[in-house]
């Protein structure tokens, strides 16, 4: 009896292996820091509607599968992911924002579900080097937007923008 386990499980593990694990969609979460605090610095924290939004984020973000977390080393972006990190037990990784194809290899290489902080001049070129796009830079006033990149088990990727809240006013009704 214990020899026909044995031979049924090898037999299970050989088709395992043969068949292969599928690869799952890779999501990739992107957004700008929170409002920033008009201090006279060029590294600010958040401002309360700042904090708001970061708590926003984190309940948003709350029911996806987020495994890795990545800001740029200012307070501002690091804040606005810190409750989402928190929440899930991760550990927030710094990035250099002048060198997005090493962030974007290493997102890719470790094909989890990811969630980025960056700035108003940093978030669409990034989502710009994952997808090949041409997005322009966020205004100064644009705190909304989150983008969503999707990388597919076969290779292929789409984008789509959502927008958190409260919504930020688009320039021509400022």
């Amino acid at each position: 009896m214990t020899k026909f386990f044995m031979a049924c499980a090898a037999s299970f593990m050989m088709t395992i292996s043969s068949v292969g694990i599928a690869k799952a969609d890779q999501t990739i979460w992107l957004v700008r820091h929170a409002e920033k605090a008009q201090d006279g610095t060029n590294a600010p924290d958040l401002t309360g509607k700042g904090q708001a939004r970061a708590t926003w984020f984190k309940n948003f973000f709350n029911d996806k599968n987020i495994a890795a977390v990545y800001s740029t080393s200012y307070k501002r972006t690091y804040n606005t992911v810190k409750p989402t990190a928190d929440a899930k037990g991760l550990v927030i990784n710094t990035y250099d924002p002048t060198k997005l194809d090493d962030l974007v290899k290493a997102v890719e290489e470790g094909g989890q579900d990811t969630l980025i902080g960056g700035h108003s001049n940093v978030t669409p070129p990034t989502v710009n080097a994952f997808m090949g796009t041409n997005l322009p830079d966020l205004e100064d006033h644009q705190y909304d937007r989150i983008y969503k990149v999707v990388i597919t088990d076969d290779g292929q990727k789409y984008m789509e923008i959502m927008f958190s809240e409260p919504r930020t006013p688009d320039a021509k009704n400022k």
